[in-house]
């Protein structure tokens, strides 16, 4: 078995078995450019994390759109998985190809828990995207009036 077979089974002890055979199928990606990592915060899959953060990985690896792992938690909201992914060293500031940030993605989403969060983490609200736009010009190009009251606070 591989190991985008193991994350996607949720097989935790196969998932450990395939990287002791290969300890580099942990810098692998597949047809979108998840890593490892990226795939398993994305399918919300804890168990799966919490055995690829013990292993020597880039945790600021990125995929095809140059998202990383905490990119995409936030665009989903899962604070949860951005919690223990910023305990084990994640950028909260870092960017994809267009820009954007961890933050931009929360308030482009209306996720007021994440930008709270990530608020309260440090991150930093005036990085531009491409176009120039911050975390708060996505939120005011939405209409969300909450989390405009956050980032303009």
């Amino acid at each position: 078995m591989k190991i985008f077979d193991a994350i996607k089974a949720e097989d935790v002890e196969t998932l450990q078995a395939v990287i002791a055979a290969n300890p580099n199928c942990l810098n692998i990606t597949d047809a979108r450019g998840f890593t490892p990592l990226i795939m398993a915060t994305y399918m919300g899959a804890m168990g799966i994390t919490k055995v690829l953060l013990a292993q020597n990985i880039d945790i600021n690896a990125k995929d095809g759109s140059g998202n990383t792992a905490l990119m995409g938690v936030c665009f989903k909201g899962a604070k949860e998985y951005a919690d223990i992914l910023i305990l084990a060293g994640a950028n909260l500031d870092d960017i994809n190809m267009n820009g954007t940030t961890a933050l931009a993605f929360s308030a482009n989403y209306n996720k007021m828990d994440m930008v709270k969060y990530l608020l309260d983490k440090g991150a930093n609200k005036l990085i531009k995207d491409k176009e120039g736009k911050t975390a708060l010009d996505h939120a005011k190009s939405k209409g969300y009036d909450t989390i405009i009251a956050m980032l303009e606070g």
